[in-house]
This record gives structure tokens, sequence and C-alpha cells, in this order.
């Protein structure tokens, strides 16, 4: 069995890094190759380019040219600065993350961008967020909410919303354990139907 899903954290400079996160649609080795051609592509464009939205942009156009029309990605990337502490983001067609602020505000990163692959020279944008002491960024593919039980009930995008919730207070690796471990439960003696990846960022 091979994923399709990718995840990366690729160091910039000493204060900033870019981090990113794609499920690319289909399964077994089209998918797994579909998802390394595009870490290759957005290893690349890092060298290059700078600026996020523009990164994506550059993608999807070397995604669109090099698959076939049924073909795409959901593609969620943003570098954040450690010496500002701002997070610059672009979502194309990913479920939205969640940004947990220590307020007790809780905020879904999107842009309303298309899917890489989907069509070329779309002008993708990008947003900014803030990283304030205590805030926490969950970034996910789909295979972590459609997890589902005996019963058919999917583990569902509230209940993780709860779970962080109820949990601010503990480390980024702490709370990934608990996530995991959590979902395992909840699915137990059912095969998962989908890969499940996920990130968690937080600003101590």
């Amino acid at each position: 069995t091979v994923g399709g899903d990718y995840f990366d954290f690729i160091p910039l400079d000493e204060n900033r890094i870019a981090i990113c996160l794609g499920d690319v649609s289909g399964k077994g080795l089209p998918a797994s190759l579909l998802m390394a051609n595009l870490q290759a592509s957005i290893r690349a464009q890092t060298l290059v380019e700078q600026k996020v939205s523009k990164c994506v942009e550059n993608a999807n156009n070397l995604i669109f040219h090099s698959t076939t029309p049924e073909k795409f990605v959901t593609f969620f990337f943003g570098i954040l600065n450690t010496q500002n502490n701002l997070f610059t983001y672009s979502n194309a067609g990913h479920d939205s993350p969640f940004f947990f602020k220590s307020s007790g505000e809780i905020q879904r990163l999107t842009t309303h961008n298309i899917l890489l692959g989907f069509r070329e020279n779309f002008p993708f944008s990008e947003k900014q967020v803030e990283f304030n002491a205590g805030d926490i960024l969950l970034i996910y593919t789909d295979g972590i909410t459609e997890s589902w039980n005996t019963e058919k009930e999917e583990f569902g995008e509230e209940r993780l919303q709860n779970l962080i919730k109820q949990n601010m207070d503990i480390t980024a690796y702490d709370l990934q354990d608990k996530v995991y471990s959590i979902i395992e439960d909840h699915s137990k003696n059912c095969a998962p139907m989908d890969d499940e990846t996920l990130i968690i960022i937080k600003r101590r």
C-alpha cells in the first residue's frame, strides 16, 4: 500500500520555514507518483521564489502540465517567520486548517483558491495570521475527520475541534499523539479508508 498524502517542512533560512500538506486524488502508485512530483515542484519553487502565493501558482502550472485532467491535489502551503511570528499561507482547495487562538477564538484558514492541477495560470491568493503565545495551528487531511467506526460514524470536524480546545495546555507533540490515539480508539476494528496526516504547530 502506498500513500498519497504529502507533508513537508522546508527550512528557508534561520528565521523562516515552509510548511505544507497535500492530498492527492486517487490511491496507490499513481497517487504516490503525483505526490512525489508535487514534492519536487514545491522544493524547487522555494529555492527561487519566496512569495507564498507565487510558489503555489507555479506548482499548479507544473502539475497541470504533467498530469491528466482527472488528477488533482488539494494543498495547503505556508511560511512561518519565527522572527516576527507571522504565518503567511495559501489554501488550494484543502480542508481549511484550524487556527486556535489562546484567547479562545477559532479561525479557519482558507483563501478560496482552486485545486492544484485544475486550471492553468490561476491567480492564487495568500493571507496572514499572527502567532501569539499559546496559539495552535492544526493542518490535516480528510482521512482524519472521515475516519469511521463500526457504526459508520465519522470522527468529524466538531469532535476534532473540541479535542484540541480541551487540550490547549499540552505540547504539540503530546497533542498530536492524543489525537491519533483517540482516532484509533474511535475507529478500532475498522481499516482506515484514507491516509491520515496531521500537522500541529504551537507557539510556546
